[in-house]
């Protein structure tokens, strides 16, 4: 009788037999005989000889094999899961997984057959045994638990790979707690970093989900600790740290002994002492003396004149987020039937909009840029639609605008960029058309300074910079006088280099475009939205390759829009208002996440806006505290 072995699946890898999987050696090819074992030196085929390989023919073949598994024919393994019996073939399934190989490589007996797998469905196994033969398989919300665990016991790598691929299109505020739980658990290392990351940089959020209250101890521990998480004040840190303590559902002494333990990582320094005072009153708080000594201790920190170390000195310096938010600045633009001189900042850690200090005057048709951390408003139109030529410039320290050197031109709807650390400004469109003129300013000196001018002029154009070259995509310019006067739409691009301080014509666009939106992130530009004269407003996204100096068009899910804002914060670059094929002010905002081709809505502006432009700036928390916020997601 067949001797059977029976198998529990484990997350303890203990309980693994595991064995690294062995080299594969190949045979020793005689490189001097041919096909027939005779000399090649005799052989008139010479180089002639042509192997064709048919590129379909391993899925073939294991489609093939897969089929002989799902019909029993020629199967010398049995899997038995949750009382099913699936036929297998072991060098197959050796040589898919290390577990297998090492498992069957220790049934010594040829009678040996049947392996008996714990804690899985049929199905799951069915599905993983289609995968091992195959490389198909379906991950949906319903399965992917289940499919992370096993492949993990398994040794599949592969399958694993493609359950964290899937898992991290998830990722969210709403599912990161769980996620980190699931990728924990099974040690799914990047997929850990990523869940991670987006919970420090949400941690408000994610602390008030379902998801948060299941954490470990040990991860909790590890997020109050770190200097990365995104707070805006410490309080917030220490209700999440109260709010997880009480679901804890560890013995009463477990519980005392874990919030003992994460308050010794909270910042007693940057909590009044009125709010430590309504701390100790917390039920939990109040019944543990050990917390409350605690709480007692940074209350005294507060009140000695001397204000000795009595805690632990980093215990009193801001987190490295903390005091500073991004935010995505919009200036500005059309509203309705006027300019506006309104000033809204969204912020990316808490998707809320709220008002900053208007401009002086209202404008649009401006650019906006941000450099060494002051943001500047440069040239536009005014309320009475005539051109600018002044600058402004905005401190986020103090949520204030002052004007610095103008232009030696009037002129709206030019492209500004920061290259190299300077701020430039290029073409635009003045009172007797499109320009050529590139000028560069020195917030040192207050000046500004020309430089090599565009080889075509244009306005309207957009205006980005990589790590080594400036670019100046599409636009319109003007040709023609009088009567004759015609506006041309361009799908040329030039590109800029300091060194040389010369323009260069580049890779053609796609399409014609103007008013077009434009980000530059690892080594792609993408060009959003915009118009031209035969397609009205472009409903896609180009992408550049500044590598392989290449566009191509990729899917854009968003919504079609012109003369709208583009900011670039991390990952993502925002896009926001603008105006619609119908000619409306829009105010949809949308993100785009690079790192996953993924388009997302964010709240929407307060008031719909076209001809505005933005920026990400850092801003300082003591402006924002006492504003109230506009809208929120």
């Amino acid at each position: 009788m067949a001797s059977e072995k029976e198998l529990v699946i484990s997350d303890d890898w203990d309980d693994v037999l595991g064995a690294e999987p062995e080299d594969v050696v190949k045979p020793e090819e005689d490189i001097h005989k041919n096909s027939f074992g005779e000399d090649n030196e005799d052989d008139d085929w010479g180089d002639a000889i042509a192997i064709e390989v048919l590129a379909n023919y391993c899925c073939t073949l294991m489609k093939q094999m897969e089929f002989f598994r799902k019909q029993g024919i020629m199967c010398d393994g049995t899997i038995v899961v949750d009382d099913m019996e699936l036929p297998v073939h072991k060098n197959i399934l050796s040589a898919t997984s290390p577990f297998f190989k090492n498992i069957f490589s220790q049934l010594t007996n040829p009678d040996d057959s049947k392996i008996t797998l714990r804690n899985l469905t049929g199905q799951i196994m069915d599905d993983i045994l289609h995968f091992a033969y195959t490389g198909e398989i379906c991950i949906h919300d319903g399965n992917v638990r289940q499919l992370v665990a096993t492949a993990n016991f398994l040794q599949l790598q592969s399958l694993k790979d493609m359950t964290v691929n899937y898992l991290e299109q998830k990722l969210s505020p709403a599912s990161a707690a769980e996620i980190l739980i699931l990728a924990d658990k099974h040690n799914c290392k990047t997929l850990i970093q990523s869940a991670e990351k987006l919970i420090m940089d949400n941690f408000v959020i994610v602390s008030k989900t379902s998801g948060f209250k299941n954490l470990s101890f040990e991860i909790v521990h590890q997020l109050v600790k770190s200097e990365d998480i995104r707070v805006i004040k410490e309080e917030e840190v220490l209700e999440a740290v109260l709010t997880w303590v009480k679901s804890d559902k560890g013995n009463e002494k477990e519980k005392e002994s874990h919030l003992a333990n994460l308050l010794h990582e909270i910042r007693f320094l940057l909590i009044s002492p009125s709010y430590l005072s309504e701390t100790e009153k917390d039920e939990f708080v109040s019944k543990s003396s050990l917390c409350l000594n605690i709480i007692k201790e940074g209350i005294n920190y507060h009140l000695s004149n001397s204000k000795h170390s009595i805690i632990d000195p980093k215990l009193a310096h801001p987190r490295k987020f903390m005091g500073v938010v991004c935010g995505i600045v919009c200036v500005g633009g059309w509203q309705g039937d006027k300019p506006t001189k309104d000033v809204f900042a969204y912020i990316t850690s808490n998707y809320k909009w709220f008002p900053l200090a208007p401009l002086p005057k209202a404008r649009y048709g401006h650019s906006v840029v941000s450099c060494k951390e002051f943001l500047y408003v440069i040239g536009g139109r005014n309320e009475s639609t005539l051109l600018l030529s002044s600058v402004l410039k905005f401190d986020p320290t103090y949520n204030k605008w002052e004007e610095v050197a103008p232009l030696p031109y009037q002129v709206t709807s030019l492209g500004v960029c920061v290259f190299e650390d300077q701020l430039y400004c290029v073409g635009g469109l003045s009172s007797v058309g499109s320009i050529d003129i590139v000028l560069r300013y020195s917030s040192c000196n207050n000046v500004w300074q020309r430089v090599a001018s565009l080889n075509c002029p244009r306005g309207a154009l957009s205006v980005v910079a990589s790590e080594k070259y400036m670019f100046a995509i599409g636009g319109i310019r003007k040709s023609g006088s009088g009567v004759n006067t015609q506006w041309e739409y361009l799908n040329t691009m030039e590109i800029y280099q300091r060194e040389s301080n010369l323009w260069k014509y580049s890779t053609e666009l796609l399409t014609k475009r103007a008013h077009a939106s434009a980000a530059y992130l690892n080594h792609f530009i993408y060009l959003v939205g915009g118009q031209s004269e035969l397609l009205g407003v472009n409903r896609g996204m180009d992408l550049y390759n500044t590598v392989a100096k290449e566009w191509s068009s990729v899917q854009y899910s968003g919504t079609p829009r012109t003369m709208s804002g583009i900011a670039v914060s991390e990952t993502h670059f925002y896009v926001v208002g603008g105006m619609s094929k119908e000619g409306e002010c829009l105010n949809t905002s949308e993100v785009y996440d690079t790192t996953k081709d993924r388009w997302t809505k964010i709240s929407p502006l307060p008031v719909s806006t076209s001809s505005m432009q933005c920026c990400a700036i850092n801003l300082r928390l003591a402006v924002l505290q006492g504003m109230t916020a506009s809208f929120s997601e």
